[in-house]
């Protein structure tokens, strides 16, 4: 399954860098196959460096899922994400 993983766009690139790796290890240890879970088949550091809401809309729509880390509620670009996996059906998690 493919999840996508939404974190607040706050703080320095690194530090989201480091909380989306964090996210990505802890949602791995909850699939105890590893066939269970992947991220997307792109370059998760690329993609995390430009932060670019297009892209990360592209992105969303090839999940099947995705998970809303702690915070989402109060960014902006989390709670565009969040809309549009309820208009297209995509699965939601939350933290």
């Amino acid at each position: 399954m493919n999840i996508y993983i939404s974190i607040p766009r706050r703080g320095s690139k690194n530090a989201f860098i480091k909380r989306a790796h964090e996210i990505i290890r802890v949602l791995q240890g909850q699939y105890e196959r590893g066939s269970d879970f992947r991220y997307p088949t792109f370059s998760l550091d690329e993609d995390l460096k430009r932060l670019d809401l297009g892209l990360s809309i592209t992105r969303l729509l090839m999940c099947e899922g995705a998970h809303f880390a702690q915070g989402w509620e109060q960014d902006k670009a989390c709670r565009i994400e969040h809309e549009i996996c309820k208009v297209y059906g995509i699965k939601i998690w939350k933290d």
